[in-house]
């Protein structure tokens, strides 16, 4: 009986936060591949936006979801299982920081990677190259904002918020001359207080947009950007920012 049920996940990663609870499974028999499982618990209001989140995730063919309520809240988990050479490029990747984070971990595993797309996710760590996961809206200005909002008596936990922004890869991360792009949060201050984050992360994938099409990386589609901002409206209502 035993040869048959050789079914065997080893949980390796377990990072809890407010909004996402990540994990990566691997499974070693009877196929060989790794499961990234991102599970968002919310109210059920806002499940209707994390449900619409999971459907954009899972335009992945390897990507699927399911959910589970109560009167009161919403468990939303989205598997994504990587089998061998599956991982495309890493701007594809996109979602809260430590869930894109959890990308740079598997990415080790290079027998998961397309092998057309290798190189780039060796230069992920580079520091002129991606340099990691990016905070679309850096954790300096997220910083700024929990003083201002705790100095109107509203609180939130930084840690957490931080940790669940959106982010992306994107390969001139790294790149000083681009600094003004990835990293200008007196800019993205500005930009929030008079218009809310919808803007300022528009603003930011329309800049990167265009050094990436002057640098010869080409545009980013429509759906991706749709759905970061899904992403980004999730994590404002969350954490009682204003979108």
């Amino acid at each position: 009986m035993k040869q048959f049920i050789v079914l065997i996940t080893l949980l390796f990663s377990t990072t809890l936060y407010c909004q996402n609870l990540i994990r990566i499974h691997r499974t070693i028999r009877p196929r060989n591949y790794t499961r990234l499982s991102r599970t968002i618990t919310t109210s059920i209001p806002r499940g209707f936006l994390a449900i619409d989140i999971a459907k954009a995730q899972s335009l992945n063919r390897y990507t699927s979801w399911k959910f589970i309520n109560t009167q009161s809240k919403l468990k939303l988990t989205i598997d994504r299982k990587l089998k061998e050479h599956s991982l495309k490029s890493p701007k594809t990747i996109y979602g809260p920081y430590n869930y894109v984070r959890t990308f740079s971990k598997i990415s080790r595993q290079e027998s998961l990677i397309s092998t057309q797309n290798l190189t780039e996710w060796r230069q992920l760590h580079h520091p002129q190259g991606f340099n990691g996961a990016h905070h679309l809206v850096n954790k300096y200005t997220i910083k700024l904002i929990h003083e201002q909002m705790k100095e109107n008596g509203i609180k939130f936990n930084l840690s957490d918020c931080q940790n669940n922004a959106p982010a992306i890869f994107h390969p001139l991360h790294g790149n000083p001359k681009f600094k003004y792009i990835f990293h200008n949060p007196e800019q993205q201050l500005a930009e929030y207080n008079q218009f809310g984050m919808k803007v300022v992360v528009s603003n930011i994938l329309n800049n990167i947009e265009k050094i990436s099409i002057e640098n010869g990386l080409g545009t980013l589609p429509e759906l991706y950007k749709k759905s970061i901002l899904l992403e980004t409206e999730f994590w404002c209502k969350e954490y009682g920012l204003k979108f």
